[in-house]
């Protein structure tokens, strides 16, 4: 993409373009960092860390996606060891996620990577232009 580009600048100023090149440049970042994990199998590792008795759906909840890529992602997570399925005790439709030892592990090596990752796209800001942009982006995806 070209800055001298001026036929294109109405393209590149709209808001939900730069909102895409900022959601690729930060995936991108992390990518570098996450050893392989992608953002959406690390939040799972992280949800799954934090809430126990989870099924699918409500994973996907957490994470703000479709069943349809939660299953991606839990299909994932499963194959490497990370996660276990069991049925549930109430419902035996309903699969429990629970993370596993080697997926615990997992998470913990890669939060400080993470933490990196945030870290390098914070640096262009100071700490009080970050939680400026936090709040502007909560309110883009505001119900």
């Amino acid at each position: 993409m070209k800055q001298d580009d001026t036929d294109l600048d109405e393209l590149y100023n709209r808001l939900g373009f730069l909102i895409r090149r900022a959601h690729q440049k930060a995936s991108a970042t992390f990518q570098v960092h996450l050893n392989g994990i992608t953002t959406s199998q690390f939040g799972a590792l992280n949800i799954l860390s934090n809430k126990k008795g989870l099924d699918q759906n409500n994973l996907a909840k957490f994470l703000c996606v479709d069943k349809t890529n939660a299953g991606v992602v839990v299909k994932s997570l499963e194959k490497h060891g990370f996660i276990t399925r069991t049925p549930s005790t109430t419902d035996r439709r309903q699969k429990i996620l629970d993370i596993t030892p080697s997926g615990k592990l997992a998470y913990e090596s890669i939060l400080a990577n993470a933490r990196k990752a945030h870290d390098e796209l914070s640096s262009k800001f100071t700490k009080e232009e970050v939680a400026q942009f936090r709040s502007y982006l909560k309110r883009v995806i505001e119900d």
